[in-house]
């Protein structure tokens, strides 16, 4: 008996002015360990075009889904992102089995990375709305202390 994969990694190279639609599809159809990756091609060849990996700003997303969801959520990238067209890119998946362990390690390791990034970049930003709001509290308070001294 052929066990199935209970994952599939997606893979999608696309162009850089799609990598957000693709994201939001990835996202929307519940593909979890969204790794963006920028990208450039290496040099100009029909498969590279053909790829939308040839000298223009490209972009690599690996994400994992459910092996049941798999074929419709790259069903859903490639109308949703144009892939059917030449030149824009494409997409496809791997059972997790298919993967070895140090690589998945490593995705997961630059999944985690991106994420601890991403979160000490928004991490000022709250702390900012949070000093503000004190601010505007302790102004208020004042205001209000003000007005009751008259």
């Amino acid at each position: 008996m052929n066990k199935q994969s209970p994952v599939k990694i997606i893979a999608v190279f696309v162009r850089k002015q799609k990598e957000q639609i693709a994201n939001e599809v990835l996202n929307n159809m519940g593909a979890s360990i969204c790794l963006t990756i920028p990208a450039r091609g290496i040099g100009h060849s029909e498969l590279l075009s053909v790829m939308g990996l040839d000298l223009n700003e490209s972009s690599v997303i690996v994400s994992a889904v459910k092996t049941e969801d798999a074929h419709k959520t790259l069903a859903k990238l490639c109308r949703t992102c144009e892939l059917y067209k030449d030149d824009i890119g494409v997409a496809f998946s791997i059972p997790i089995t298919a993967i070895s362990r140090d690589t998945l390690n490593g995705l997961l390791e630059m999944a985690k990375q991106t994420f601890e990034l991403n979160l000490e970049k928004s991490q000022p930003k709250v702390e900012e709305k949070q000093i503000k709001t004190e601010q505007k509290n302790e102004e208020d308070t004042t205001k209000k202390d003000l007005e009751e001294a008259k």
